[in-house]
């Protein structure tokens, strides 16, 4: 739960699944499998009050300054699920490192191999042009107040992905709009023609290669760096 000048901006529960899609989708006739062995998913359910990627503001919010990152990363036998919420404000943060299990019925009722970190930090490579998350790491303070040097590597982001494509400010498929039992559409823009200070580009993710404790994994960077971020030569 969080406040901004007394504002609820977030009161929500989430739930976030590791795993791999498997089925197939169609697009105007032509269809793609997609294969459990080829395809590493990260599922998200929230339930409550979100005003953050939500176009039913209209208090210019978004241009205020705030840096967002949801960060899951699969290394095959564990996860590390971070993310992070900074304003002028406050700082909300929070990082878990979790085993995974290749069948789901070894999966234990009560997990007692989790590790919770209340503190991380990240030294980001940030494109001015475009403000994306082009490199850097995270540390993760893992010795109780001292920081411990456990550092993720984030590679180079091997594609982008906008989430206004799945209803984030999107004008008519935004979050929480109700269009009847079953309703389907799409459209088709020129990623080259993103607009970085468009609200609707606001949020995005850079799906990467990533590197910890020798270990090699794969993940994505969810990112929303809006207003002016010193740290990262970002002025407006």
């Amino acid at each position: 739960t969080l406040r901004s000048n007394g504002r609820l901006i977030i009161d929500l529960t989430r739930w976030t699944q590791f795993g791999c899609w498997e089925g197939w989708f169609e697009i105007d006739g032509v269809r793609t499998d997609v294969l459990a062995e080829q395809c590493l998913g990260v599922k998200d359910r929230s339930w409550g009050i979100r005003t953050i990627g939500n176009s039913s503001s209209d208090d210019g919010s978004q241009k205020r300054p705030l840096f967002w990152n949801w960060v899951p990363l699969n290394f095959g036998d564990f996860c590390i699920h971070s993310h992070r919420l900074e304003t002028p404000e406050t700082t909300a943060q929070e990082c878990i490192i979790a085993p995974l299990y290749e069948n789901e019925k070894a999966i234990p009722i009560n997990e007692k191999n989790t590790e919770q970190i209340d503190s991380w930090s990240h030294n980001y490579v940030v494109s001015k042009e475009t403000r994306r998350i082009v490199g850097g790491e995270i540390e993760l303070d893992r010795s109780s107040g001292q920081s411990s040097g456990a550092k993720i590597e984030i590679g180079e982001p091997l594609m982008t992905a906008w989430t206004y494509s799945i209803g984030y400010s999107h004008p008519k498929w935004n979050h929480g709009s109700r269009h009847g039992k079953l309703a389907t559409g799409h459209e088709r823009w020129n990623v080259a023609d993103v607009d970085p200070t468009d609200d609707r580009f606001a949020i995005m993710h850079q799906i990467v290669k990533v590197k910890y404790d020798g270990r090699e994994g794969f993940g994505f960077v969810e990112q929303s760096i809006t207003g002016p971020y010193p740290r990262y030569g970002l002025s407006d």
